[in-house]
């Protein structure tokens, strides 16, 4: 079995790809949701989490 993850296959996935017997498949981060496309995330905007890193305090 080919890791489709170490392959450019695997470059396909917007956060993390996840290796399966004969295929895989692509994972979000906490707060993100898998797109109906497969591959790309969505879920927090960057400017909410900049803001949250450089608006606090």
């Amino acid at each position: 079995d080919v890791d489709e993850c170490e392959t450019d296959e695997g470059l396909l996935c917007q956060h993390t790809c996840i290796n399966n017997i004969g295929n895989f498949t692509c994972g979000c981060h906490p707060g993100y949701h898998l797109l109906e496309n497969g591959f790309n995330c969505s879920g927090k905007f960057k400017r909410d989490l900049i803001c949250s890193n450089l608006c606090s305090g």
